[in-house]
């Protein structure tokens, strides 16, 4: 786990026992080539179940996503089956919000840029490392990025400033983000649609 992320995590896990509702999570906006060179497993696969599990008083404590893996782009899982177990949730009781962090429906097909934690999988950067893939008859499979953080990137020199709109890398096809992977893996892209 990148300190970054760890101390974004234990932040973001902090203020949900303090406030249930986070309003802002803010995160440097990391370049698509340099998370897939640091993420220690890069998969896209079709999310099976969504499940929320309960604390002792019947709040959400974490969301467990199974995802079934169709491809592998960097790294090694250890099955055909990945479980995430990601904070905050939603139930019938309430809910705990780790702002920024992504949701999942059963059924979507996703890309997902993770690193190993000491708890498990988690996205890179929260949001920031799950693509949606969207296919539409006749175009190319397509991979859309929607965050609910505040991004922010570097000026020229070097102090942060805050990232308006979407970034170029947040609507793109599938198969350039398959390269931008291999790329990042030193590897010639190539592979399935």
């Amino acid at each position: 786990m990148t300190r970054q992320t760890g101390r974004m995590l234990a932040l973001g896990l902090a203020l949900t026992v303090v406030a249930p509702v986070v309003m802002a999570t803010t995160v440097l906006k990391i370049p698509l080539e340099e998370m897939a060179r640091r993420a220690d497993l890069v998969v896209r696969g079709t999310v099976r179940e969504v499940q929320v599990a309960s604390d002792a008083e019947g709040m959400p404590s974490h969301t467990v996503v199974v995802l079934d893996i169709a491809e592998v782009m960097k790294g090694q899982p250890t099955g055909p089956v990945l479980r995430l177990e990601l904070p905050g949730g939603q139930n019938a009781v309430g809910f705990r919000t780790l702002h920024g962090m992504p949701g999942f429906q059963v059924g979507e097909e996703v890309v997902l840029l993770l690193e190993r934690t000491p708890a498990g999988w988690i996205p890179m950067g929260l949001g920031e490392g799950k693509y949606t893939v969207r296919r539409e008859l006749g175009d190319l499979p397509r991979v859309l990025r929607r965050v609910d953080l505040v991004r922010i990137v570097p000026d020229s020199v070097g102090r942060p400033m805050h990232l308006d709109g979407a970034a170029l890398d947040d609507d793109l096809t599938l198969q350039e983000l398959r390269s931008t992977v291999m790329r990042a893996k030193g590897r010639p892209a190539g592979g399935a649609q």
